[in-house]
């Protein structure tokens, strides 16, 4: 009796609910029937997908960490745009290192290449004189880009300065609005620490982070980009421990997905060349190998944590062309790893 008095008590002090966990099973059973467990599915990312279900706004945080330069943020953007205009979806962009022009920019790219098929370099935007068949391909885009601003699916806020606790109360304002979706491109230490230390900062905000988004607060979705440490330049096989002495931000997330471009000697006829397999036949038992083309454009993506399924079993084979915004998945790989 005194044991049920004090659990009471407790319950009612700190507002703490408890559960019997053989309880409730079949009504689970029906929740996963309806696949309440799968996300936004990243575009042309069917290998990704499989493993961790697409980008699920339900109080999860997903990570994306790559060097500098390697396209960490367009790589946000071509992963999650089109299903958000497919699904007509709304997502609110985070970012701190560009403007919304640079947005704009990469859409205008993607529908180029995408939707209405026809190559367009990111380099023609940049050096502008347009001649007549550029001009007329960009104004067909911006039509179709323009037939959606109403629904207001973008939503892209530039943060002159950084701070984790400007975005936590914006989070908060457009989830209000019914927005499930975030992107913070990209995580850094916010100008308003109360540390000095980088790496404790940061760990620090994506506690506050998580505990906005997660299932028992706002109950959202939230996509991070970070840059990994100097060390990973050097290194094939990415682990958590790439991201330096911050890795702890990473124990927040329920997944966290790391890329870089291949080796010069990865590729065929390399001393280190990898041996990849398209995925093909039922269920994708099938592996049909090949190896990655000097005149091709890759990616390799590693997963390295992942509360959906399955992490660090194999490396994902994209084809990638950070200059016209094309990216599918091929195949996997198995990097070696570094001793």
């Amino acid at each position: 009796m005194k044991s049920i008095i004090n659990h009471i008590f407790a319950n009612a002090e700190t507002d703490i609910k408890t559960y019997n966990a053989c309880d409730g099973i079949h009504d689970l059973i029906d929740e996963l029937n309806k696949g309440q467990g799968v996300g936004l599915p990243f575009d042309n990312c069917p290998l990704l997908n499989k493993e961790v279900g697409g980008f699920n706004c339900n109080g999860n945080i997903y990570g994306l960490g790559a060097n500098s330069g390697i396209g960490k943020s367009t790589t946000a953007m071509n992963y999650l745009l089109p299903s958000i205009l497919k699904y007509d979806e709304k997502i609110v962009f985070f970012i701190n290192e560009e403007d919304e022009k640079k947005v704009r920019k990469e859409l205008l790219v993607w529908v180029a290449n995408n939707i209405f098929n026809q190559e367009l370099h990111k380099y023609i935007l940049r050096d502008g004189n347009f001649n007549e068949e550029t001009m007329a391909l960009l104004r067909k885009c911006a039509e179709w880009i323009e037939e959606k601003k109403d629904s207001k699916n973008v939503i892209i806020v530039p943060l002159p300065r950084y701070s984790a606790k400007i975005v936590i109360k914006l989070i908060k304002k457009y989830a209000g609005m019914g927005v499930k979706y975030f992107v913070l491109d990209t995580l850094k230490q916010s100008f308003d620490a109360m540390s000095d230390s980088v790496w404790e900062s940061m760990m620090s905000d994506m506690v506050e982070l998580y505990d906005t988004v997660k299932p028992a607060s706002k109950n959202v979705g939230l996509f991070v980009t970070y840059q990994l440490g100097k060390a990973s330049l050097k290194m094939r096989y990415y682990t958590n421990n790439e991201i330096g002495m911050a890795k702890g931000i990473v124990d927040v997330m329920s997944a966290n997905i790391m890329m870089r471009r291949p080796f010069d000697d990865e590729f065929e006829g390399g001393k280190r060349e990898l041996i990849c397999y398209k995925l093909e036949g039922k269920n994708g038992k099938s592996k049909i190998p090949f190896k990655l083309k000097r005149d091709g454009h890759y990616m390799l993506t590693f997963i390295s944590k992942n509360r959906f399924g399955q992490a660090d079993s194999y490396q994902i084979v994209s084809e990638y062309d950070l200059s016209t915004n094309r990216h599918k998945d091929i195949g996997i790989t198995n990097v070696p790893q570094d001793f």
